[in-house]
């Protein structure tokens, strides 16, 4: 048994993808700007705009690179299989926070990992036989537990 794998915190889908949509769109209307603004005759506040351009499109372009959390996340979405990880232990840790051990499968290797997630995690463990709905991504050594079904979609 191993625990050499990487935890990914999943977040929901589509406020990733909504994140991506809107920083595209702020990079597009910040290309469309100094166009409209930069006429003949265009007052000082169109001319500094048109300056201050290329540093908007810098630092909206920087918002647009996903973090690796973020694209680990999309791979697991996308490329990982799901699977039950049996929750060997609950420890009780500071500010309503517990670490779980959990026992799950990945790829044809039985691992354990721990897990620190707050009450619902633990209730949901519970609810579920002892059970938690994991992603794993063999090939990339990292697994993720799915706090709900709705952040499938």
């Amino acid at each position: 048994m191993t625990t050499s794998l990487t935890e990914v915190h999943l977040a929901k889908r589509l406020p990733l993808m909504g994140r991506e949509i809107l920083v595209l769109g702020s990079i597009l209307s910040a290309l469309a700007l100094p166009a409209l603004l930069f006429f003949p005759g265009t007052s000082w506040q169109g001319v500094l705009l048109w300056e201050l351009f290329p540093l908007t499109v810098l630092i909206l372009c920087a918002a647009w690179r996903p973090s690796l959390e973020a694209k680990n996340a999309q791979t697991l979405f996308h490329t990982g299989s799901g699977t039950s990880a049996l929750v060997v232990e609950i420890k009780a840790c500071d500010d309503d926070f517990y670490e779980m051990t959990l026992s799950m499968e990945v790829g044809r290797e039985r691992v354990v990992v721990t897990h620190r997630c707050g009450n619902p995690c633990v209730e949901a463990a519970r609810q579920r036989s002892r059970q938690l709905y994991v992603l794993t991504h063999a090939e990339r050594r990292m697994w993720g537990v799915v706090h709900s079904r709705s952040a499938l979609f």
